[in-house]
C-alpha cells in the first residue's frame, strides 16, 4: 500500500494531457502532478484545488505518465514511469517490480519537469517587534528571495534589511543585497557560478562593501523535496572603511541546504557563506541563516529563523557578531 501511494505521487507536468492518476478505496479519483511521496503522505499538485496532501495508505491504484525517481529501502534508485500491480510497483524502464514494503520514497527529479523555465518565484519574510517597559526596544527585519530556474541556469536574488533600536539609540542598521548565478554543466551536478554582493553597516563603518566573484560548485542532490549545494571561488572585495577605500582579493565558500518534510508542509533550511578577505587587517566574514518554514497554504507561511553575521575584524567598540532570532510571517508568489 505504501508503494502504491508513492507511485501516484511521482508525477508529470500539471497538464490534462499529462496527468498522474490516483484511485482511492472509495472509488474517488484524483488527477494532477504527483510531486512527492514521503513519510506516509502523497502530495499532488492540481489545477482545480492547488496542492492536495493525502494519506498514503488510502491509495489503491496509481499511474504516472512521465518518468519519476523511486528510492528503495535497499538504497537502489530507479527512474521511469510507474504503475501499481497487486504485488507491487512496476518501473517500465527496467521492468523491475518493487514490493510495496521496499519502496522508501518517490520524488520528481530535477530538470524541466521540476522547474518552470520562464517564471520567477518570490518569497518575503517579515519580522517586527516592539517591547516597552523598563526599556523600549524596536526590531525590524525584512528578507526577500527571488529565484528563476531553467534546465541549465539558475538566478537567485536575496535582499535583507535589519534595523534595531534600544531606547531610541540605533543598535543595528544593515542592508545586504546578494545575487548569484549558476550554469549547470552536463549531468546536473557540477556548475560554474558568478556572484555579486552589496553590504552596508554604518555602525561598523562599512559603507559599503561590494563583492564580485566567480567560481564553481557541486549539487549533491536535488528533487521535489529539496537540494544540497556547495560552492567555492575567488572574489574581489571593495570596501569603504571609515572613509578609506580598499580593494582586496578574497576566497569564498558557500553551502545551501533545503528539505521539505511532512507532506511538504514544513521546510528546513540552512545556508551559510564564508568570505576570507586576503588581507591581514580584514580576516573573515561569516553569514548564516537557519530555520523552519511552516506552510499555511500555497501563499502564506509562518517561520522561525536564526540569522548570524560574524566579522573577525571590526572597529574598536563594535560587536563582532550580530545574531537575530525571529518569528515571523512570509508570503510566496
Amino acid at each position: 500500500m505504501k508503494i502504491r501511494l508513492m507511485v501516484c505521487l511521482l508525477g508529470v507536468l500539471a497538464n490534462p494531457a499529462w496527468a498522474d492518476r490516483l484511485v482511492f478505496a472509495n472509488g474517488d479519483v484524483i488527477t494532477g502532478t504527483v510531486t512527492s511521496i514521503s513519510g506516509g503522505q502523497v502530495v499532488v499538485q492540481t489545477d482545480y484545488a492547488a496542492r492536495i496532501v493525502v494519506a498514503q495508505d488510502k491509495v489503491v491504484s496509481l499511474q504516472t505518465e512521465s518518468d519519476v525517481q523511486v528510492s528503495t529501502v535497499q538504497g537502489d534508485v530507479l527512474n521511469g514511469k510507474l504503475s501499481t500491480e497487486e504485488e507491487g510497483v512496476r518501473v517500465d524502464t527496467t521492468g523491475a517490480l518493487i514490493a510495496f514494503e521496499d519502496l522508501e520514497r518517490m520524488t520528481r527529479g530535477s530538470g524541466p519537469s521540476l522547474f518552470e523555465a520562464a517564471n520567477w518565484a518570490h518569497k518575503a519574510d517579515l519580522f517586527a517587534s516592539v517591547a516597552k517597559g523598563n526599556a523600549e526596544t524596536q526590531t525590524f527585519s525584512l528578507l526577500t528571495e527571488s529565484s528563476r530556474r531553467s534546465e541549465r541556469d539558475e538566478h537567485i536574488l536575496n535582499a535583507a534589511v535589519y534595523r534595531e533600536e534600544d531606547e531610541q539609540t540605533t543598535t543595528r542598521d544593515q542592508m545586504d543585497i546578494d545575487y548569484g548565478y549558476k550554469r549547470f554543466l552536463s549531468g546536473d551536478k557540477w556548475f560554474i557560478s558568478g556572484n555579486g554582493e552589496f553590504f552596508r553597516d554604518k555602525l561598523k563603518d562599512i559603507d559599503p562593501r561590494i563583492t564580485v566573484g566567480a567560481g564553481a560548485g557541486y549539487r549533491f542532490w536535488e528533487n521535489s523535496l529539496g537540494s544540497l549545494t556547495i560552492e567555492f571561488g575567488l572574489s574581489a572585495v571593495y570596501e569603504e572603511l571609515a572613509a578609506e577605500d580598499e580593494i582586496n582579493p578574497a576566497a569564498r565558500w558557500a553551502l545551501d541546504y533545503r528539505r521539505l518534510l511532512t507532506g511538504e508542509r514544513i521546510e528546513l533550511f540552512h545556508r551559510h557563506q564564508i568570505l576570507s578577505i586576503l588581507d591581514d587587517d580584514r580576516g573573515e566574514v561569516l553569514e548564516s541563516s537557519t530555520g523552519l518554514r511552516f506552510m499555511i497554504n500555497d501563499w502564506w507561511d509562518a517561520n522561525l529563523r536564526a540569522d548570524v553575521r560574524h566579522e573577525t575584524e571590526v572597529p574598536e567598540g563594535a560587536h563582532r557578531t550580530d545574531v537575530t532570532y525571529a518569528v515571523g510571517v512570509g508570503v510566496r508568489f
